[in-house]
């Protein structure tokens, strides 16, 4: 009998999960830069809030498009879960868009921006009371 390779799982692949954060990150960073580009946009048209009127325009897009996935959780307790976390995240984006509506720098923002990345990391370590530095790398 000859011994063969076991075939891996194609979703269980490092270089797919890795892709697909790399993906993740560069979707997002362009995201910062094409809010930018739409708040300087409805800014030119006179608007007198453009940072709050993209920000609650991109939110209720997305409110629409994502709710269908909120009302099938697979509990009460894992839907009112997402939404503590979807309004936090809505909150820090509202800040972020207030900042370049009032004239800071996509660069900027984006950077203040990832930011949350590390505070979340180390909230979720003193949430579960266990440091791991797997979970701040990440």
């Amino acid at each position: 009998l000859s011994a063969e390779a076991p075939v891996e799982n194609f979703l269980e692949s490092e270089g797919l999960w890795k892709s697909i954060s790399m993906f993740n990150a560069m979707m997002w960073g362009g995201s910062i830069v094409s809010s930018k580009a739409g708040i300087d946009a409805l800014a030119s048209t006179g608007v007198e809030d453009p940072g709050c009127l993209f920000g609650a325009l991109r939110f209720l897009v997305a409110t629409l498009c994502l709710s269908p996935w909120l009302f099938s959780s697979s509990s009460l307790e894992s839907m009112f879960g997402s939404m503590k976390v979807g309004g936090c995240y809505g909150a820090a984006y509202m800040a972020m868009f207030l900042a370049m509506g009032l004239g800071t720098s996509a660069a900027k923002t984006s950077f203040f921006g990832s930011l949350q990345a590390v505070v979340c990391a180390g909230i979720t370590c003193v949430v579960a009371r266990q440091f791991k530095i797997g979970t701040l790398a990440a």
